[in-house]
């Protein structure tokens, strides 16, 4: 029983508690979409439909992490980035700094001024984006610089999502911005404050990836689990983009979701090709 969920992780628990908490991720993007189209502008969906998606994309991505790290490794990963992004939210919405001035929509649950997802929120971008970064450069896993380039695309990822998700932000009142007249935005995000989001996600990576690299390594199945947990909360993102007429970040949010899918796809073929020229073996990785 369970044998095929199980089979080939090192830790057969989180391997059978992944597909029901995956399932727990669509359950909350259906009830938000659901939500939405009964929602009015005046009265959006409230807070804890808005952050429940992203609390469950991190319980989703940390019981997939679960399968093959210790649980000391995952209770340190996720302790330092709900912090870490929780102080530069906290920051933010008492100072400006480093994100632009926004606080918490005064209609919904708080923290210090910030949503109460946002940790969550960040946890679950800098995760996948990882994890779909090493996806993508599997074919460069033997060369000097793969864990500088894995860092590179995991911030470029990120910046990406934020661009997309702001909109919806916006539009959901996740939050209110303050922007000073005359100065140049991308619905509520300051241009002047974009280069901040690469920075914060360089800081969070560089800080949570010593606990993300297993000590023990074994060869274990591949893990696609990230790029399914991005596709579907970018999916979320055009629906809600759509709903609100927002159709230019809707495209923006559909090339990056291609471009995403494409390059990994890209990666992983690379990678399997090379590795049946040299010794054919079964679609596993060693980290």
């Amino acid at each position: 029983m369970h044998t095929g969920q199980t089979e080939g992780w090192s830790h057969p628990l989180p391997a059978r508690l992944h597909q029901p908490a995956f399932g727990l991720l669509l359950a909350a993007i259906t009830g938000n979409v659901a939500w939405t189209l009964t929602a009015t502008p005046a009265v959006p969906p409230p807070s804890f439909v808005e952050g429940a998606p992203w609390a469950c994309g991190l319980l989703s991505l940390a019981v997939g992490l679960a399968r093959r790290l210790p649980l000391q490794n995952i209770a340190f990963t996720l302790a330092g980035l709900l912090a870490f992004s929780g102080a530069l939210e906290c920051l933010t919405a008492q100072t400006g700094i480093p994100f632009g001035l926004r606080r918490a929509d005064a209609s919904g649950s708080s923290i210090l001024g910030m949503p109460w997802f946002s940790p969550f929120l960040w946890a679950t971008l800098v995760l996948s984006a990882r994890g779909i970064a090493r996806l993508m450069l599997k074919p460069l896993r033997q060369t000097g610089f793969y864990g500088l380039w894995v860092l590179g695309v995991a911030v470029l990822l990120v910046m990406l999502a934020w661009l997309v998700l702001v909109p919806v932000a916006a539009v959901g009142h996740w939050w209110d911005s303050q922007i000073p007249a005359g100065i140049r935005h991308w619905h509520g995000l300051p241009w002047l404050s974009l280069p901040s989001i690469p920075v914060a996600a360089l800081l969070q990576l560089a800080f949570v990836t010593p606990w993300l690299l297993n000590k023990k390594p074994v060869r274990q199945p591949l893990d696609v689990h990230p790029l399914a947990v991005w596709s579907g909360l970018l999916a979320w993102l055009m629906a809600r983009q759509a709903l609100a007429g927002l159709h230019g970040p809707m495209l923006l949010t559909a090339g990056i979701l291609g471009a995403t899918l494409g390059a990994t796809l890209w990666g992983l073929k690379t990678a399997q090709a090379t590795e049946t020229a040299a010794a054919p073996t079964s679609p596993t990785e060693r980290d």
